[in-house]
């Protein structure tokens, strides 16, 4: 972007990347992203602002963090991730958007495949994992807040964690 917000308000788009490089976007509905599209980070916000959003993927694009937030001031957000294979994210952390009086950011991995987390998350809402998905916790990443729920023959692994904690 320009670095200014844009506001994206959509419903039933079809493309297969979202590039997250600079500036924030705004959701302006719920899921107004392609949900079977891939959050590409690189840089910049993506603010749910109080919709929820799924996505078919997460990839690294650049070194830039992208960070997934909450600024609504009466609503909770879900950021769900279909994932059906293995990705590594170094440059995603999910975080409330705190100091701006935002509601609660809640993550959901499902499909069945693997996520793992190379950054501190912040976020305060429920950490779902689901469907047989692995959620995989490297050695710099962590989920810091947030209550996590485990079902359908789900994971959560911290074995790759040297300091020997799960946080």
């Amino acid at each position: 972007t320009d670095g200014g917000p844009w506001t994206i308000f959509g419903a039933n788009s079809s493309y297969l990347t979202f590039r997250s490089l600079g500036g924030t976007t705004k959701l302006g509905n719920d899921n107004a992203l392609a949900t079977s599209a891939t959050l590409v980070s690189g840089g910049g916000v993506l603010d749910l602002a109080g919709f929820s959003q799924i996505m078919g993927g997460l990839s690294d694009y650049t070194s830039g963090l992208t960070l997934i937030t909450n600024s609504s001031a009466t609503n909770d957000s879900i950021f769900t991730v279909v994932e059906a294979n293995f990705a590594t994210i170094n440059n995603t952390r999910l975080a409330d958007a705190g100091a701006t009086g935002g509601h609660k950011l809640s993550f959901t991995l499902d499909g069945g495949g693997s996520l793992a987390f190379g950054t501190t998350n912040t976020h305060t809402g429920i950490t779902t994992i689901k469907s047989g998905s692995s959620l995989i916790l490297n050695v710099k990443g962590s989920i810091t807040a947030s209550t996590i729920d485990i079902t359908g023959n789900s994971s959560l692994d911290a074995s790759y964690r040297t300091d020997g904690t799960l946080t």
